[in-house]
């Protein structure tokens, strides 16, 4: 029996494999997705107690989904708002006003179909989208506290945009109705598809589906254990570094429901670093860290080429004075309506240099609660500091008369680029290698739910819900 048992569990190394080595990282840096699906060593680290084993492999399916997200800034009104409205909402009379103004289209679109409402447009771009895959992580121990791995994953990602119309009254100002007469709503519709098909536009696509590899991440790990030190049971410290290599899809800027599922074609740094508390015999509490730095590249963004102030200050976003933590969050109240940077006809190459991400955790685990069964909870928070944008536009003298315009609204993107994500993650296990008596391939089994929670203030990022089951085999 002992002996089926070997082989079944090589046949699923062998299987694994074929499945695992084409493919990227159980870390997604995306507010989109959960940024992080493990964000701590399930275990008290298993090599570690048992040094005769040299490394292991873990082979991670998961899926995850979003419908909605956090607003960018603090609104005490609504914590909730569509899915794509992330970047910035649409007011699509403002934009075809702009186009017209930019002489990019006539405007007998927009004078047909819009304005007969009375009043300016907003688009809510509600939506979903879900990503499926599998994710790896190979790691070799060449001596005892210290590892060389290697994560990855492939998957299967969809989004799909849904407008959804919200009129502005031009007598009631700042509230919101919904475009309630048939009539009224199907120009909406036509004129909405009318516009974002022109030619000059180009924003059409409202359905978006790759398969494709993510990210691949490359560290070493170095891990020192102590037993009854600092009056723990077992105090375990770790550092690591590493390097995310580009390798998954970046934005396409002609998709609105395109999103980055990585570093959006950035390559990446990190180093990262946990303790391991073992308060008493099969309780082990975990905090750690990780600081992750992007390289800036030249990437085509669109940019708007008129974007007029706005006239009615504050009437998305309502920030209390005493919430504000930067300038940044002032400057977003007096964000220009218009032609939107997300949605500009003006396509350029601009130097974008990202901001800093950092992650920060602690779970609780609680080994042995039967036999090699056990559970761990926890709490992960995800911040993106915002991106730096570099356009000469100086450089063409046709963009001149627009340079004021541009850079309001490069300063617009780089307000909404950053965002920060909060995740409650449950973890259920079993642990074969517990009550092991010999070296064997004894495997480890787990499934964690991830949950999207705004306890550290979530902002500019989808609400976004994790499953994953977890196989790890030692060798």
């Amino acid at each position: 029996m002992r002996i089926a048992r070997l082989y079944f569990y090589k046949f699923i190394i062998i299987a694994s494999s074929l499945f695992v080595l084409p493919t990227t990282s159980i870390w997604f840096e995306s507010r989109y997705l959960v940024p992080d699906l493990t964000p701590a060593p399930l275990l008290s680290s298993r090599l570690l107690k048992h040094p005769l084993y040299g490394g292991s492999f873990t082979f991670q399916p998961f899926l995850m989904m979003s419908r909605s997200a956090y607003a960018p800034f603090k609104d005490f009104r609504n914590s909730k708002q569509p899915l794509y409205d992330i970047g910035g909402s649409l007011d699509l009379l403002a934009y075809g006003t702009g186009l017209v103004d930019a002489d990019f289209y006539d405007g007998t679109l927009l004078n047909q179909e819009v304005v007969s409402a009375g009043g300016g447009v907003a688009v809510q771009l509600e939506g979903y989208l879900d990503v499926s895959g599998v994710a790896c992580n190979f790691v070799f121990s060449p001596w005892e506290g210290c590892t060389l791995g290697w994560s990855s994953s492939f998957y299967e990602a969809r989004g799909l945009i849904e407008p959804t119309p919200r009129l502005l009254h031009a007598g009631m100002v700042g509230e919101y109705d919904e475009l309630a007469a048939p009539g009224i709503y199907d120009e909406f519709v036509q004129g909405y598809a009318n516009i974002m098909s022109l030619p000059s536009v180009g924003l059409n696509k409202l359905y978006y589906s790759t398969k494709t590899m993510g990210d691949t991440e490359l560290y070493i790990r170095f891990e020192l254990g102590r037993d009854y030190c600092a009056r723990m049971r077992r105090l375990k410290g770790a550092l690591q570094a590493g390097t995310l290599l580009p390798t998954s899809p970046v934005e396409d800027i002609n998709n609105l429901a395109s999103f980055p599922t990585g570093c959006n074609g950035h390559f990446a740094v990190y180093a990262a670093g946990n303790i391991d508390l073992t308060l008493k015999e099969d309780m082990v509490w975990t905090v750690g860290g990780r600081a992750q730095n992007n390289f800036g590249r030249a990437m085509l963004k669109r940019l708007a080429m008129l974007n007029q102030p706005n006239l009615i200050e504050s009437f998305i976003i309502e920030v209390d004075a005493a919430d504000v933590e930067s300038n940044d969050a002032v400057a977003a109240q007096k964000i220009p309506v218009g032609e939107p940077v997300k949605y500009g006809v003006l396509q350029r190459n601009v130097y974008v240099s990202p901001g800093a991400t950092w992650n920060i955790y602690s779970n609780l685990t609680l080994e042995g609660l039967r036999d090699g069964f056990g559970a761990k909870v926890g709490y992960s928070y995800v911040r993106h500091e915002k991106d730096n944008w570099f356009f000469d536009a100086f450089a063409e003298p046709t963009l001149l008369p627009y340079i004021e315009s541009i850079n309001r609204g490069i300063q617009e993107a780089q307000a909404y680029s950053a965002w920060s994500q909060g995740h409650f993650n449950v973890t259920l296990f079993y642990d074969f290698l517990r009550d092991a008596v010999s070296r064997s391939y004894e495997p480890f089994f787990a499934i964690s739910l991830q949950l999207p929670v705004d306890w550290l203030s979530s902002r500019a990022s989808a609400h976004s819900y994790g499953l994953s089951c977890i196989f790890e085999l030692l060798y």
